[in-house]
């Protein structure tokens, strides 16, 4: 059956796996490829495959997130370290819970911005994941969905290094 989910995320890669995660999204690296546990699993879920390749296609997706400004703002991307993407999917075995709790650790610094929206009851709102020092928190309600401007994704890496971002 499976729910849909979306996720907005902008990270910087540890450099060791910025290579690897560009492979991925010219469309050329598989999860499996990588050779870690976390990976590898994530590659047997059913939609583990897609996380990180695929885009927003569903209706089901805050309207914010579709408009042609968002989509280019949050088109799969690898500059200067940072991954930045935007994606939804219908779940079938928990793919994102997956891909944050351990492959974002495996291959993240920190996050720059991490919003994961559930499109079904009794989610009503995003929740922001927020991981640096190795360690998670975590934000929720309805204060943590994108606004026109504040859209980290509209932040260009420039002005991230002059805000202390990067």
């Amino acid at each position: 059956m499976g729910d849909y989910t979306g996720i907005r995320c902008k990270v910087v890669l540890k450099p060791a796996f910025i290579p690897w995660i560009t492979t991925l999204v010219d469309g050329d690296g598989k999860w499996s490829d990588l050779g870690f546990a976390a990976t590898d699993h994530l590659a047997q879920l059913s939609r583990g495959t897609e996380l990180g390749k695929n885009e927003i296609g569903s209706a089901y997706m805050p309207e914010e997130w579709t408009t042609p400004d968002a989509q280019a703002a949050c088109c799969n991307r690898v500059e200067q370290g940072i991954w930045t993407f935007q994606m939804d999917l219908k779940e079938e075995e928990d793919e994102v819970d997956w891909f944050i709790q351990q492959v974002i650790p495996l291959i993240a610094e920190k996050t720059l911005w991490l919003e994961v929206f559930r499109a079904y009851e009794p989610y009503t709102h995003s929740t922001l994941y927020t991981y640096a020092q190795e360690a998670w928190s975590l934000s929720t309600g309805p204060q943590y969905r994108w606004q026109g401007a504040e859209d980290p994704f509209a932040i260009s890496n420039e002005n991230e290094l002059k805000n202390g971002y990067v």
